[in-house]
């Protein structure tokens, strides 16, 4: 399965607040209006549980059953145009009290991970968009769950880097240590820093190709520079990797008593951030409008499909939930043309669609649909 993904046909039954929804279409672009409350987000969630285990919002697979339904009357089908076109069917199955999540492909059952290879889902939801002004732990995620994209290792060594110092933080809070507790400790920590390098560089190797290609392509969005702001990743603009792995076992070892205190690992990966410069203002994002927030963040996921694109990464959908809240017809017009060039279909909400129905120049690519009429 590979190239343009579209999805031509989706049924939901017995989906959250929809007892039976059938879309069709061929467009580039599906713009989805109601009220609040609709179920209009639930339609792109239904979409996102193509590529995750329980949809965009990490929901409890009990809630995705309409509330009068049974898990067995659950469905979401599709009919997608990849290199042919397959009839997807997605269900539940109960079993010692617990759901999992069924994938069928033409009749047969494909894995989860099997299915993401072939089709990526990328989406923005409303909390992302305030990102910029949130922990620097929410925007180190998104940028690594981007890198994982792109870098097959990068979750594995995330993940086996979480699982060592969840060991080490065990170990210190030990009051006296055996000598092969010690030993084993030490080996904990260099194996730390072998990994932390590792996902440093990464990171800061995947923020390069993506400043170049802001850079490259001018396009209708503020040009912007990422940035690793870390004590690690200053390190390792001045420093060999070498270097930057000893300063890595030497703070954990100094570190192990306030670490022990706390309970939490005071110098390492975790504590690198994001930063957002856009070039024409002079000023770092988290610095600007709600709006100007909102633009440079849909700016970020553009240029990554973009560079998916240039890799010759065909196979993408495009999902934002209530995106033009908040932007003005200048922001919504850039958004508009360069969704028309990605080439990606893409759907979205909002409370209204009426003010987009007006623009001729998209009405051939795109589906108004009222939520509210169906």
């Amino acid at each position: 399965m590979s190239g343009n993904v579209r999805v031509l046909e989706l049924f939901l039954s017995n989906y959250r607040n929809h007892k039976s929804l059938k879309i069709e279409t061929e467009k580039k672009i599906i713009f989805i209006s109601g009220k609040n409350g609709s179920g209009k987000t639930n339609i792109l969630e239904s979409i996102s549980l193509l590529t995750t285990s329980s949809g965009m919002r990490n929901a409890d697979l009990y809630s995705l059953v309409n509330e009068k339904s049974k898990a067995h009357e659950f469905a979401v089908i599709l009919k997608l145009k990849l290199n042919k076109v397959v009839k997807l069917g997605i269900g539940l199955s109960s079993k010692t009290n617990n759901l999992r999540k069924i994938i069928k492909v033409d009749g047969k059952i494909e894995s989860n991970n099997k299915l993401a290879q072939h089709i990526k889902v990328f989406w923005l939801l409303p909390y992302m968009y305030n990102m910029f002004n949130g922990t620097s732990s929410e925007r180190r995620n998104f940028f690594d769950s981007l890198i994982i994209h792109v870098d097959e290792n990068h979750k594995k060594n995330l993940t086996n880097y979480q699982k060592l110092q969840k060991e080490r933080l065990k170990i210190i809070k030990s009051f006296s240590l055996s000598e092969s507790q010690k030993s084993w400790l030490n080996t904990i920590e260099k194996k730390m820093s072998v990994l932390g390098v590792i996902i440093c560089d990464s990171r800061r190797q995947f923020l390069k190709k993506i400043n170049r290609f802001s850079s490259a392509n001018h396009f209708s969005f503020p040009e912007i520079e990422l940035s690793l702001d870390g004590i690690i990743d200053r390190d390792f603009e001045r420093k060999p990797s070498l270097e930057v792995e000893k300063t890595i076992v030497k703070k954990l070892y100094e570190n192990r008593k306030v670490d022990s205190i706390i309970g939490r690992t005071q110098f390492g990966i975790n504590k690198t951030d994001v930063k957002v410069y856009i070039k024409s203002k002079d000023m770092f994002v988290n610095d600007c409008s709600t709006g100007e927030q909102k633009i440079t963040m849909v700016a970020v996921i553009f240029l990554f499909i973009m560079f998916l694109k240039d890799r010759n990464v065909l196979n993408l959908i495009f999902l934002l939930d209530d995106l033009f809240a908040h932007l003005d017809e200048f922001y919504i017009k850039i958004i508009l043309d360069e969704l028309v060039k990605l080439n990606i279909q893409t759907w979205i909400t909002d409370v209204s669609c009426n003010y987009l129905n007006k623009d001729l120049k998209y009405s051939d690519q795109t589906l108004f649909l009222n939520i509210n009429d169906m």
